[in-house]
C-alpha cells in the first residue's frame, strides 16, 4: 500500500489509472477535502455523477447499503466513486467488515 503527500496523490491522479481504495486521514480536513474533490472531477470528466456516487457517514452506516453501493456497476461510465466519511465512528465489528470488502476490490469501484 503506498503513501503520499497531498502533492503526491494529486500527481498520481493526474497521470495515472485510479486504484480502488483509498484512505484519508489526518487533522488537516481542507486537503482531504480537497483530495476528494480531485478523485470526483477525475472520475466525472467521463462518466455521470449523479448515477455513480453514493456517500455514507460512519454514525449510521447500513453496511449492506455500503455493501451494495460497491458492487453496483457504473452507468454510462467507467468508475463509480463510494465515499465513506466520519469511519472513525464505526464500531470494530463493521470495521471488520469493510476490511473483508475493500480485501476483494472492484475495478469499477473507487471507495474512499
Amino acid at each position: 500500500m503506498a503513501s503520499w503527500n497531498f502533492d503526491q496523490l494529486q500527481k498520481h491522479i493526474e497521470k495515472s489509472e485510479l486504484g480502488s481504495f483509498y484512505l484519508f486521514f489526518g487533522t488537516e480536513v481542507f486537503l482531504v477535502d480537497q483530495a476528494i474533490k480531485s478523485l470526483k472531477t477525475k472520475i466525472f470528466e467521463t462518466s455521470p455523477a449523479d448515477f455513480n456516487f453514493d456517500s455514507f457517514y460512519g454514525g449510521d452506516l447500513d453496511m449492506d447499503q455500503l455493501s451494495s453501493s460497491l458492487e453496483t456497476l457504473p452507468m454510462m461510465g467507467d468508475k463509480r466513486l463510494v465515499l465513506l466519511k466520519d469511519a472513525d465512528q464505526l464500531k470494530a465489528a463493521e470495521l471488520e467488515k469493510i476490511a473483508e470488502l475493500v480485501s476483494v476490490p472492484i475495478d469499477t469501484t473507487v471507495f474512499v
